[in-house]
């Protein structure tokens, strides 16, 4: 229950906790990673009192001395992230593809280990490691059937959730961050101004020969001038995070829908999710960025809503 307690820590204050602003913060200077581990630590202990409260966990020494190992760890691994961070979005000698697949390991590796480190200390100190990789050769021989209580599957339920909901976005976007399309302009339609008096024929704006052949039969009888306007079509980019939203709640619909074995209908929510963007699909760019996020999206929801039912199955 410890390691549940400081894993469900360690996402919140990860994700919903850390602002834009401290992330920032972060990567300007040391004093930013000061304070995002003191956010940690203030988690942790809420959570810690919490579990102690609802007599989840017993109080010991030793739980103060776990509380302080995990933030000076958590410390030390991000202030080596940053500066590893730093490097790789300083090097020129790195492609945009290089840049964005080295920062994506980096970001998975990080959590890799704050997750690996609060696992394997909670073990050592409070539990008897020895016996660890006999539990899990059984449980994968079907030889021991794992029974969760209810406290636990709650709190298993929640972790997932954050991980559904955050680590998987922002995993998304940095796998993304190559493929994101800088132009704006989805349509554009230009069809001039002309002006034509009797037979004779000028125009603005183009320089196509084939256009003035084409008026040069059209207006052969014309006596007034034949005026053609410019057009052009702007379709503006979304809000500020409205595709974070849109994702995050997609990943957790179709969480929903493999929970409750209806796996069907996550056809129908991809197609009215494409309808919202269904002109843009014209630019090559944009639809190949949607696509491969919304086929991460799908793959990664999935798999939280396949965990989720083995949870509670």
């Amino acid at each position: 229950m410890l390691i549940l307690l400081f894993l469900l820590g360690h996402l919140i204050a990860d994700y919903p906790l850390q602002s834009d602003r401290l992330v920032k913060k972060k990567q300007s200077g040391a004093l930013g990673v000061f304070q995002h581990v003191g956010i940690h630590f203030i988690t942790y202990f809420v959570l810690l009192m919490i579990g102690i409260y609802f007599d989840l966990i017993e109080f010991n020494g030793t739980i103060i001395f776990y509380l302080f190992l995990i933030c000076l760890l958590h410390l030390l691994i991000d202030l080596m992230k940053e500066k590893l961070n730093d490097r790789i979005v300083k090097s020129s000698n790195l492609t945009p593809h290089q840049m964005s697949m080295r920062l994506t390991l980096l970001y998975i590796l990080d959590q890799f280990i704050h997750i690996f480190s609060i696992v394997v200390f909670a073990i050592l100190l409070f539990d008897d490691y020895s016996s660890l990789p006999n539990k899990l050769v059984e449980f994968a021989t079907n030889r021991e059937t794992i029974v969760l209580n209810f406290e636990t599957k709650v709190i298993s339920t929640f972790i997932i959730l954050l991980i559904n909901t955050y680590f998987f976005g922002h995993l998304i976007g940095k796998m993304l961050a190559e493929f994101r399309p800088a132009n704006k302009i989805i349509e554009t339609s230009i069809e001039g101004s002309f002006t034509s008096s009797n037979t004779n024929l000028r125009y603005e704006g183009f320089s196509e020969s084939n256009i003035e052949t084409q008026l040069n039969k059209y207006v052969t009888k014309a006596e007034d001038d034949v005026k053609l306007n410019k057009k052009i079509s702007f379709i503006s980019d979304s809000p500020p995070k409205a595709g974070l939203w849109i994702g995050i709640l997609e990943r957790n619909l179709i969480l929903i829908l493999c929970v409750s074995n209806h796996l069907s209908s996550i056809g129908f929510l991809i197609a009215m999710k494409a309808l919202t963007r269904f002109k843009q699909f014209d630019d090559k760019s944009f639809s190949e960025y949607y696509l491969i996020g919304t086929m991460l999206s799908i793959i990664l929801g999935m798999t939280a809503g396949f965990v989720m039912k083995f949870l509670w199955g």
